[in-house]
């Protein structure tokens, strides 16, 4: 199955992802189920209905979730799917759980502490603090998590304060953004039941799609 959809503005993204639940930026191997494949020719203009545009507004407006979830790169969820989500992803388990459990490394949990004392800090301040080695995976892992999400995105100011460079993703943590009693309001559900829930839904979508690719979409 195709989505036989073109987006061309953040708000057209960002009422598909609710209406779906879920959706990748980029092509995860399910024909049309991506915002790159509903956007073709539109990437990297600079024009407003550029999608890598999208992504930053999305991030910063919060009416949507994105992060690198989706196999380690980049998508969205719904606020609707997102408790179960994170209850899936993490296991049942906040972080600080699952270090105590040793399910988490050292460099994760250095991450994890300089993003809470300090939220809404770009990745390349937090790599300064915790040491490149290591840095992208063990970021990645946590985001795969839903530890933490991308808030928005800045840019490197020089000693005038003033801007240059690439924007950068700013992040933060799901509690921390949109409560804490959001974010595990599906911790009393055994994770299994929230995977089937948000599996079965996504196959109501996306019907003529194998189970076997939806997992891997899905997968911790």
């Amino acid at each position: 199955m195709e989505i036989a959809r073109k987006l061309r503005s953040a708000d057209d993204m960002t009422a598909l992802v609710n209406e779906m639940g879920f959706l990748p930026l980029f092509d995860v191997g399910v024909k049309g189920f991506s915002v790159e494949e509903m956007t073709r020719g539109q990437w990297w203009t600079g024009l407003s209905d550029d999608p890598w545009h999208w992504r930053e507004i999305a991030a910063r407006e919060g009416e949507i979730i994105y992060a690198k979830i989706f196999g380690g790169r980049a998508g969205f969820v719904s606020k609707a799917w997102f408790p179960k989500f994170a209850n899936y992803r993490r296991n049942g388990y906040d972080f600080d759980s699952a270090w105590e459990e040793g399910l988490e490394t050292p460099k994760n949990r250095s991450i994890m502490e300089c993003v809470s004392l300090s939220p809404m800090i770009m990745t390349s301040d937090i790599k300064k603090q915790v040491g490149k080695t290591g840095f992208e995976g063990a970021l990645t892992h946590l985001e795969m998590k839903t530890y933490l999400i991308i808030r928005g995105f800045d840019r490197k100011k020089n000693r005038f304060q003033e801007p240059y460079g690439w924007s950068i993703g700013v992040m933060d943590t799901p509690e921390n953004a949109f409560g804490y009693d959001w974010t595990t309001s599906a911790y009393s559900e055994d994770p299994e039941k929230s995977h089937a829930d948000i599996l079965s839904h996504i196959e109501s979508v996306l019907p003529d799609v194998d189970r076997i690719t939806l997992e891997k979409i899905l997968q911790r």
